[in-house]
């Protein structure tokens, strides 16, 4: 299991879906959004679906400037979530360990994290809206 590090500058939100499927969908209502899910999660390995309550969560990340979405967001697989100041001198660059879908590793406490390709998240996650705008084209062009 990879443990990724998100700068809290980019996380919009933490959204709870009740009554999740056992796959994560591709687009969620947020804040009257229609917002893409990326799932970069393999389903054999961690459920999106909590098998308890039921639930999935996804983070709703802020997107860059010049690219397709405002906003996009991610299903989380696995867990725990948590909320840490880091400091410098506490991490341990790593960057022979770099996962794919990575921009940077560090140790802190003994444990590999990864730092997500944002830019690259961005553009996978926005890449469903890409091909209908495409085959919207297409359509109208056709019809002409």
């Amino acid at each position: 299991m990879q443990r990724w590090a998100v700068p809290k500058t980019c996380l919009g939100e933490i959204v709870t879906i009740a009554d999740a499927s056992a796959e994560p969908p591709e687009f969620i209502q947020w804040r009257g959004r229609d917002v893409p899910v990326l799932d970069l999660g393999d389903a054999d390995a961690l459920p999106w679906q909590d098998v308890h309550s039921g639930t999935g969560l996804i983070a709703v990340i802020l997107g860059l400037h010049g690219e397709a979405v405002d906003y996009w967001a991610v299903a989380l697989r696995g867990g725990p979530l948590g909320v840490r100041e880091l400091q410098k001198d506490d991490l341990i660059d790593r960057p022979d360990e770099l996962a794919e879908n990575a921009s940077a590793a560090f140790l802190l406490d003994d444990v590999l994290y990864q730092v997500p390709d944002l830019p690259r998240w961005q553009r996978r996650a926005a890449a469903p809206l890409n091909d209908n705008s495409k085959t919207n084209a297409t359509d109208t062009e056709s019809q002409a």
